[in-house]
């Protein structure tokens, strides 16, 4: 039987307010551990708040190790975290239940780029600057300095495509322009000027700095500028021991136990969308759907140890279907025979497609990484077939059926040991609804 869960999200933007302290009773803990997002190095000193009403008041600070523990009043809206160097993060509280509950998640803080001559920086790091009149100097003024920007997304270290603005102090004038898709943009500065530069891209926080132009004798100066996004963090309370991914047609992101926290797994290098999250535990996989959305999503599973799966016996009681979660159909090595327990399980599939008419199945096919991919693209097409075959055996039309071999192209688990290529050794069933 696949876990049943619950799943929730707390939505995050940008905000920045006065701060003060406050001591009041709370509807929601959040535990877990504040981290640099491109180290991911533990960091103390991380201050944070919870906005009510129109203020802004302090809460708690993070310790020496990162770590944090923070009672969210009921009456709560914003929580905002915020450390010298760093560009604060929020997390805005939506339909937040008034019971007690915990969710515990690592929090990632980018550093700021600090402010010096010929180089971006962020607006939040400006110092009191006078900039020296050079007018006299002929030559300087009719040269000028090339300015490379390359724009990247903070976290994941990819190039973005993004519009750029630039506002000019001594003329007040303002120019935009777009990069071109791997988010490079040239420009050329002719006078000495301190220079706004105002980064924009969907979906990212908007990214506001200046530019100190002092140096006008031809040099090319690179200005590597990273957005922040609007994050999409993933917590699980789930199985200790188990092994927890998300998944996609063409990636995997492993979720790591939050430091101090048992049973909570987290990431927040995702984006949102539709994954599988696969649970790996005594041998054993499930997969099931699930749709993040920008900000903390949390998952709370039963953390009772799962029984491996069986290979001969058939279960005493009936699997339960659900749209969203599905068992896997397992294999043997080089085999496309139906064992006694799945068979057990596509009656239980075929029954539920009787009764819900509205909904098809894709039957997925996949093998291990052993022998030649061409084979196994076969051998994983003939195991879709079979479970197809089985299914209109038990009274489902073939027409309801969807099915396609991947061979070795999408494995669950790492092709490092037998137990492992026995998980990747299966057909994976999605319950779709028919158009």
């Amino acid at each position: 039987m696949n876990p049943k869960f619950k799943i929730g999200v707390l939505l995050l933007y940008g905000l920045y307010v006065q701060a003060q302290t406050v001591q009041t009773n709370s509807c929601l803990l959040l535990k877990g551990v504040v981290v640099d997002y491109a180290t991911t190095k533990a960091l103390q000193g991380a201050h944070f708040f919870v906005k009510q009403s129109a203020a802004l008041k302090k809460i708690t600070t993070s310790n020496e190790l990162g770590r944090f523990s923070v009672g969210i009043p009921c009456e709560a809206m914003t929580i905002q975290i915020e450390k010298n160097g760093y560009r604060p993060q929020s997390i805005t509280i939506r339909a937040l239940d008034t019971k007690p509950n915990v969710i515990a998640f690592q929090v990632p803080l980018l550093a700021v780029d600090r402010q010096q001559n010929d180089h971006a920086y962020l607006q939040s790091e400006q110092k009191e600057y006078v900039q020296q009149n050079n007018s006299n100097n002929s030559t300087e003024t009719k040269a000028s300095q090339h300015g490379h920007f390359n724009i990247i997304d903070a976290l994941r270290d990819k190039p973005l495509k993004a519009s750029v603005c630039f506002i000019y102090t001594k003329n007040a004038e303002k120019k935009c322009t777009d990069t071109d898709p791997n988010g490079k943009l040239d420009i050329d500065f002719t006078e000495r000027d301190i220079v706004a530069v105002e980064v924009s891209a969907d979906n990212y926080q908007r990214y506001e700095g200046n530019l100190l132009i002092e140096s006008l004798d031809g040099r090319h100066v690179t200005h590597p500028i990273a957005l922040q996004r609007e994050l999409t963090i993933l917590a699980i309370q789930a199985n200790k021991g188990a092994q927890y991914e998300l998944a996609t047609r063409t990636k995997t992101y492993k979720l790591t136990q939050v430091p101090g926290q048992a049973n909570w797994y987290s990431t927040f290098e995702v984006l949102p969308g539709t994954y599988d999250l696969i649970i790996k535990q005594s041998g054993a996989a499930t997969s099931q759907s699930v749709q993040l959305q920008t900000g903390l999503n949390y998952i709370t599973l039963p953390t009772e140890t799962p029984k491996k799966t069986p290979k001969a016996v058939a279960p005493a009681t009936p699997v339960a279907i659900r749209p969203d979660s599905l068992p896997m159909i397992y294999f043997e090595q080089s085999s496309y025979t139906l064992r006694t327990d799945s068979q057990e399980i596509l009656k239980q599939v075929a029954l539920y497609l009787k009764s819900h008419q509205r909904f098809l199945v894709q039957v997925e096919g996949h093998t291990d990484n052993v022998g030649d991919e061409r084979l196994n693209k076969d051998l994983s097409e003939f195991r879709a077939a079979v479970v197809v075959h089985f299914l209109t055996r038990q009274g489902i039309e073939e027409s309801r059926c969807q099915k396609v071999g991947y061979g070795s192209q999408y494995p669950i688990s790492p092709n490092d040991t037998e137990a492992n290529k026995s998980l990747n050794r299966r057909v994976s069933l999605k319950l779709i609804a028919a158009q």
